[in-house]
C-alpha cells in the first residue's frame, strides 16, 4: 500500500504520492524507496493509486496511452483492465478490487474549462468515478493505518480537510502537513513525496510536478517556493479569445 492526498479547486488541482513499493502485505519481502508512482498523463493530468502495484502500472499505462475524452471513456478502460487483471491474477482478485487509482484532467462544459480529479476503486465505487469536489482534501490511506481505524480518525480530527477555495500554498501546506503524520506513523510509506499540479496562469494551464523529502518541501511551501526539483512539464496554451 501507500498514500495519495488530492486536492482541487477552481484554480488548480494536486495529487501528492509517496514513493515506497512494500513487498508483501506485511512488508515481509522488505521495501523501497525512490519509486516513481505519481505518473504523467500527456492527455489528461496526472495518476497515482494504492493497491495491487502490477494493477496500477497498467491502469496507469492505459489512461497515459488513449486519447481520454469523457469520464465515460474512462470507465470503459477501468472497467475493461479490471476485468482482465483478474482473469490473468485469480489469487490477487481481492487485492486488485481494494485498488485505488487517483487521476487528474480539465474538464470542460463547452464554454469553460475546468479541474477535475476522480477515484476508481471497484470494492468502494464498484464501475463508477468519485468526483472529487472542490475545496476538499481526499486521503488514500496506507494499509497500516486501514487496519487501525483509530488512526485515520486522529487525522480527520487533527486536520480539516474541507479547505475551500484557497490559494496554492495553503493547500499544498495542509497537504504536507497531513503527509508528514501519516509517514511518521506508517511503516509502509516513504518520507519522501511526489507532488503533480495542474494550474491555471495567464497563457494556459500549467502542469507541474515537484519531488523531495516532506520537511524540506515544507520549508519551500512556507516561502511560497515549490522547491529545487520543481519542473515544468507542459502548458496548454489558451487560444487568442481566451478559450
Amino acid at each position: 500500500m501507500t498514500t495519495v492526498i488530492s486536492y482541487v479547486n477552481s484554480a488548480f488541482s494536486v495529487i501528492l504520492s509517496d514513493n515506497r513499493i512494500n513487498y508483501g502485505h506485511n512488508q515481509e519481502g522488505g521495501y523501497q524507496d525512490g519509486f516513481n508512482k505519481l505518473i504523467n498523463l500527456p492527455e489528461m493530468g496526472w495518476s497515482s493509486g494504492a493497491g495491487l502495484s502490477d494493477f496500477l502500472v497498467e491502469i496507469k499505462d492505459q489512461l497515459g496511452a488513449f486519447d481520454i475524452k469523457n469520464t465515460d471513456d474512462i470507465l470503459h478502460l477501468f472497467k475493461d483492465v479490471l476485468n482482465k487483471a483478474k482473469e490473468n491474477n485469480v489469487l490477487y482478485k481481492k487485492e486488485i478490487d481494494e485498488s485505488v487509482i487517483v487521476s487528474s484532467w480539465l474538464g470542460s462544459d463547452g464554454n469553460d474549462v475546468f479541474f477535475r480529479v476522480g477515484m476508481l476503486s471497484n470494492k468502494h465505487f464498484g464501475i463508477n468515478l468519485r468526483v472529487l469536489e472542490k475545496g476538499e482534501i481526499d486521503i488514500v490511506y496506507p494499509g497500516d493505518y486501514l487496519s487501525n481505524i483509530q488512526r485515520v480518525e486522529e487525522i480527520k480530527e487533527k486536520f480539516n480537510l474541507t479547505i475551500g477555495e484557497t490559494d496554492l500554498f495553503m493547500a499544498l501546506n495542509e497537504m504536507l502537513q497531513i503527509f508528514d503524520v501519516i509517514s511518521s506513523n506508517s511503516t509502509q510509506v516513504s518520507r519522501t513525496c511526489d507532488i503533480g499540479l495542474f494550474t491555471f496562469q495567464e497563457d494556459g494551464v500549467y502542469k507541474i510536478r515537484t519531488s523531495g523529502d516532506v520537511e524540506e518541501l515544507k520549508k519551500h511551501i512556507n516561502n511560497k517556493e515549490l522547491g529545487e526539483n520543481a519542473e515544468l512539464v507542459n502548458v496548454i496554451k489558451f487560444n487568442s479569445e481566451g478559450n
